[in-house]
């Protein structure tokens, strides 16, 4: 009886021993001069990728474009424009 209540105290403060020695984790940047650097397949192959780097900016200045082209293609082929 003795032993299990003694192995009860040691082992029950060891979880909360082990939260609360994590680092905190970093806060998102939202920089926009950061780099990113990403892994872009190549079209048309399985294997090869590429590495590109832009700044987070340049990113969304890409997202942007790629949203709005996909878009355009959408209203077209149901004869409407964007206006």
């Amino acid at each position: 009886m003795k032993t299990t209540v003694l192995c009860a105290l040691v082992l029950l403060p060891a979880p909360l021993l082990a939260q609360q020695q994590e680092p905190p984790s970093p806060a998102p940047s939202n920089d926009p001069n950061q780099v990113i650097c990403r892994m872009i397949s190549d079209t048309g192959s399985r294997l090869r990728r590429t590495r590109v780097c832009r700044t987070r900016a340049g990113w969304e200045d890409l997202r942007r474009m790629q949203r709005d082209f996909n878009e355009d293609v959408q209203l077209r082929g149901r004869g409407e424009t964007r206006g």
